[in-house]
């Protein structure tokens, strides 16, 4: 109990500004580029005597499987994914973190990771874009810029992310191929990206203790142009993108997780 409530002050100090997050309703039918935020709405009005008791009663489930068998043992099952997988989910916690990853590794020896993330405790928190920007494997940008929680508009149903109403990620599927296609733009003070993501494999979604995760791009052709101190550099390679949400003080109790990927000609792992 002692190490879930410090992590759950801890993350408490992280959260500073207060709102609603705003959703929007989505058409299909439109053009891909063409689509907006059309309206926003807060998101339900929090029950919290609801929340607390789920949070207890995941708490109480925690410690009864810490007893029955080791925490780093369980099962994992893909399934199949869907547009609205990697949406917005939120979650029904007093506290959550969400967060959506992209990196690509580029020829003229860059490589590009990147991130949105939100802190959120009971609609109090903080948005958070990262981007690394690396050559020759050394690290040449890194910057982290934060927004009130305001300035971050999601769509419930699609891929569709606006930072203080400028689109940073939006996704579509070509009908014609069947290929899931993400143009992303980020834009911070010192450097930016703007590419697009083709996947050329599958993606799978699936359960952990440390919360939902979805390999929405295991693989993917990407093109479009990096800036660093004004200079503009056309780039193109292969990229990766995942997607995590329901990420409580759970995950931390749980002892995380460990990472990777590896891409050859002709097998991704």
């Amino acid at each position: 109990m002692k190490k879930a409530t410090i992590l759950l002050i801890i993350f408490l100090l992280l959260s500073t500004s207060v709102a609603a997050i705003g959703t929007k309703p989505f058409s299909l039918n439109r053009p891909p580029l063409e689509k907006q935020i059309d309206s926003l709405y807060p998101l339900s009005k929090i029950d919290f005597n609801n929340k607390i008791q789920n949070y207890q009663e995941k708490l109480n489930m925690l410690i009864q499987d810490k007893s029955n068998k080791p925490t780093d043992l369980f099962d994992f099952f893909p399934e199949n994914i869907e547009l609205k997988d990697d949406a917005f989910h939120g979650a029904d916690t007093l506290h959550f973190t969400e967060w959506w990853y992209f990196d690509a590794v580029f020829d003229k020896g860059y490589t590009a990771q990147m991130s949105i993330r939100i802190l959120n405790l009971i609609n109090q928190g903080i948005v958070t874009a990262r981007l690394n920007i690396y050559k020759g494997g050394e690290l040449v940008s890194h910057e982290l810029k934060k927004y009130p929680i305001w300035d971050f508009y999601a769509s419930k149903d699609v891929p569709l992310i606006k930072l203080k109403g400028k689109q940073v990620m939006e996704c579509y599927i070509n009908e014609t191929t069947g290929n899931w296609i993400y143009n992303i733009s980020l834009e911070l003070d010192k450097s930016s990206v703007k590419l697009c993501f083709i996947g050329c494999t599958k993606g799978w979604k699936g359960s952990t203790p440390g919360g939902k995760w979805a390999v929405i791009l295991p693989r993917a052709e990407v093109s479009g142009t990096i800036e660093l101190q004004n200079e503009e550099i056309d780039v193109s390679g292969i990229g990766y993108h995942d997607h995590n949400w329901e990420i409580t003080v759970f995950t931390g109790i749980n002892f995380g997780w460990f990472w990777g990927k590896m891409n050859s000609n002709n097998y991704t792992m």
